[in-house]
């Protein structure tokens, strides 16, 4: 909490009131992006005028941003910007609509989750493995590898490769380059020793 000033009486004020201050501004610079997308595609503030449906921002928001995010996936390809950016933005766009008075609640009929019994089998499950440690694998374990379209692997050598490979196109200058540089690993002297046949980038990559 903010220290009080003995010598500044608004400070006894101003602390019980609403803190600006604890917003992590970067974030909401992020997330005022997403909204400034949403103004040029759809008009500002159109959600407060005609609503919003349930079901349509959550499909966006969980459906879409926050599980390829999950899946390893940062930036929307269609926007450029962060999926978690651009689901904050679809959350403030519902709750906008909610207290507005306009949103379209189609959720389904209640049914009703049962979160504490969930837990309680969850617990029972890792009780009954608790002597085990198997490795937990996390996107640090991807393996991430740079294709260029020129050096002649085709679809069919693609497919050999391990089904967690994340593929990045490198596409030639001319064209540009549509993915961060960062991100693509070095791959063309595996790709050379490949296809010269002095040796093989992945062990199960074979030659049709």
């Amino acid at each position: 909490m903010p220290e009080l000033k003995a010598s500044n009486p608004k400070d006894a004020i101003g602390c019980k009131k609403v803190a600006f201050s604890v917003l992590p501004w970067r974030v909401l610079h992020g997330v005022a992006l997403a909204m400034l997308e949403g103004a040029c595609k759809y008009g500002r503030h159109n959600y407060r005028a005609v609503g919003v449906r349930a079901s349509i921002y959550f499909d966006a928001c969980v459906g879409r941003h926050l599980s390829q995010w999950w899946e390893g996936e940062d930036i929307d390809a269609d926007s450029g910007l962060h999926h978690i950016d651009k689901a904050i933005a679809c959350l403030m766009v519902m709750r906008d609509s909610i207290l507005q008075g306009n949103f379209e609640d189609d959720r389904p009929i209640r049914g009703g989750l049962d979160i504490k019994g969930a837990n309680e089998k969850a617990g029972a499950i890792i009780e009954q493995h608790k002597d085990k440690s198997p490795k937990h694998y996390t996107i640090k374990d991807s393996v991430t590898v740079g294709i260029d379209p020129a050096c002649g692997i085709g679809s069919t050598v693609l497919s050999k490769l391990p089904p967690d490979t994340q593929y990045l196109v490198h596409r030639p200058a001319t064209t540009g380059l549509v993915e961060d540089m960062n991100r693509i690993t070095a791959f063309t002297d595996k790709l050379d020793a490949w296809k010269n046949d002095n040796a093989t980038p992945f062990p199960e990559l074979k030659k049709d």
